[in-house]
């Protein structure tokens, strides 16, 4: 796989129970305009991150609502 000073973040990792298949992480960030009025996921934000999914990073940290 790869080599060098960043090979570490190709490798899996286990965090209790789960396996995450490497240390790549998708951290939270704003979606505005992809989700519903009142601040749930709609299409266009589901689309978003199955986009994301498919790209291979190790995990994927979202969050959705609305401030009020």
């Amino acid at each position: 796989m790869a080599a060098g000073k960043y090979a570490k973040l190709f490798e899996s990792i286990s965090i209790g129970k789960m396996e995450i298949k490497n240390r790549i992480a998708m951290p939270p960030m704003a979606i505005g305009g992809l989700t519903t009025p009142d601040g749930g996921f709609g299409r266009r934000a589901i689309d978003y991150y199955v986009e994301r999914a498919k790209g291979g990073g190790g995990a994927d940290n979202n969050r959705c609502g609305a401030n009020r």
